[in-house]
């Protein structure tokens, strides 16, 4: 609920970097932590977070496609949310020890990041704040087709 919020606050992209963000900072200070409470507090922030980033990847990608698409659209990201956790297990089979494990899974995250400029800013978000050009272009510019109009 408070991810949900914050996206209507906030907007759906800066949520989706910014706990992105914290979910690598915590798995990269549960790396180093050396006491079962510094642990558990990453493992709560990570945990916090991770609603965060996905309730801003669903609100993002649900945006951009038809209201017949977004059930598949929704499919896809949870079938792909589950394969991370069968990904997970292959790495631990290689990977023994659970801190670089947890350091290795981190990867992920900080690549996200390197995603600022090419993920769009949600149009709902932006018509509903007053910033309805910018929701245009977005739009026009993840459609296929270059001659769309709004009304």
């Amino acid at each position: 609920m408070i991810p949900s919020a914050l996206c209507d606050i906030y907007g759906r992209k800066p949520v989706l970097f910014a706990s992105t963000f914290m979910i690598g900072i915590a798995n990269i200070t549960g790396y180093f932590a050396t006491n079962y409470i510094v642990i558990l507090i990453t493992m709560i922030v990570t945990t916090s977070f991770q609603s965060g980033m996905l309730t801003s990847i669903v609100l993002i990608s649900s945006e951009f496609v038809g209201p017949n698409k977004r059930a598949m659209l929704s499919m896809i990201i949870w079938a792909t949310y589950a394969m991370s956790f069968c990904l997970m297990a292959l790495v631990s089979y290689f990977m023994q020890r659970w801190r670089e494990m947890r350091l290795v899974l981190t990867i992920p995250s900080f690549l996200l990041l390197l995603l600022w400029r090419f993920i769009p800013e949600s149009p709902r978000f932006l018509h509903i704040n007053g910033r309805t050009d910018e929701a245009i272009k977005n739009l026009i510019a993840s459609s296929d087709r270059k001659d769309v109009t709004f009304l």
